[in-house]
This record gives structure tokens, C-alpha cells and sequence, in this order.
């Protein structure tokens, strides 16, 4: 599951964009594991609040969910950072071990 939550921010009234800083989030959201879905609606929450960007910089997140088969997978936690670094995202949350 792969999902791109986009802020369209300025930075501030009239001024131009200075790019885009891409953050991953790789938690569990779906199965039986799906605890990280708490987790994903705080970050989803801040990068809301900052609407209009920092410093200029536009906020893109994209949401990788690590379950596989209803609970979180090793292999696919390391198929996911591997699509972030091609991505290009500057910075990763998670990814969150079951209890």
C-alpha cells in the first residue's frame, strides 16, 4: 500500500516555493498489526498544521504500510526504504514493532 498525502504550501502570502522536502512514513496501518495507524494520524495531523509550508518548503508525505499478510513484514519494511531512497524522501518515520 503505497498512498501520497501533498500539501500545496507557499511558505507564506505571495511567496514562491523553494521545492518540496518528501517524508516516509512506514508503520503498520493495515491487518491485525495495524497499530501504526495512530502513529500515521499524528504526522498527517502536523503536516496539516503546517499548511503553509517551512521556511518556504512545500510538505509532501508518503505512507508505506510495512503489513504483508495481515501483519508487519521485515521484507517488506526493506522493500519500502529502498523505494524512499529512489523517492528521494529526506526523511523516514518509523517503522514501529508490533507489541
Amino acid at each position: 500500500m503505497f498512498a501520497l498525502i501533498g500539501c500545496s504550501m507557499l511558505g507564506g502570502e505571495g511567496v514562491p516555493s523553494k521545492g518540496t522536502i518528501r517524508i516516509a512514513v512506514d508503520l503498520p496501518v493495515s491487518g491485525s498489526d495495524g497499530g501504526g495507524k495512530t502513529a500515521l494520524n499524528g504526522v498527517q495531523f502536523a503536516v496539516q498544521r503546517a499548511a503553509n509550508g517551512i521556511d518556504g518548503w512545500n510538505l509532501a508525505l508518503d505512507v508505506y504500510d510495512d503489513t504483508r499478510q495481515g501483519a508487519s513484514n521485515a521484507d517488506a519494511g526493506v522493500e519500502d526504504i529502498r523505494t524512499m531512497v529512489s523517492r528521494g524522501d529526506l526523511g523516514m518515520i518509523g517503522p514501529v514493532r508490533p507489541r
